[in-house]
């Protein structure tokens, strides 16, 4: 059944400031969310059939005409949604110049176990990336290149970083 957005107008949201938190590594790792912004970003968690948690929205941010398509599929897969007023959005953006759409996913946990490789694999192996935006553009590179996966050595960058979503331009969905 399709879910009816709720309006967020309050700063002092006790789910706005839930969301806030989840830019501390260590609140995403005790919730095992991950923040999704954007439109390119949002669409390509969908399209990979990506759980959607929660979508928060604000249609005077939208920089398009795409974004209420977003809204509206995850409203038929009856994601709970949020209409978030323009300075309560702004609260919650972890990009300087927000797009209108932010949505919450579980956070990507994968083993070597649950690689599902080709014959002939094309895997691209990261080691020590200190910065998440270098990982999320490692991460588009591999997906243009084709790469089957993408493997990280070591703990030293957080994947599930927003910066590595918003480098990868979603690509963390796809490879």
């Amino acid at each position: 059944m399709p879910s009816l957005p709720q309006p967020v107008t309050s700063l002092q949201n006790a789910g706005i400031k839930e969301v806030v938190k989840l830019r501390q590594r260590s609140h995403r790792d005790d919730n095992a969310l991950l923040i999704v912004e954007g439109y390119r970003e949002v669409k390509r968690a969908l399209d990979n059939h990506v759980p959607i948690c929660k979508l928060f929205y604000c249609p005077a941010l939208y920089q398009g005409k795409n974004e209420p398509t977003i809204v509206a599929r995850c409203a038929e897969l009856g994601v709970p949604l949020f209409e978030c007023t323009e300075p309560v959005f702004m609260k919650i953006a972890y990009r300087d110049r927000p797009e209108g759409l932010l949505a919450l996913c579980p956070q990507i946990r994968r083993t070597l176990a649950d690689l599902k490789l080709p014959a002939n694999p094309f895997v691209v192996v990261a080691e020590h990336i200190e910065k998440p935006g270098n990982l999320g553009t490692m991460l588009r590179t591999a997906d243009a290149a084709g790469a089957d996966a993408l493997v990280v050595c070591d703990r030293c960058t957080d994947v599930n970083n927003p910066n590595v979503v918003r480098a990868s331009i979603g690509t963390l969905f796809t490879v």
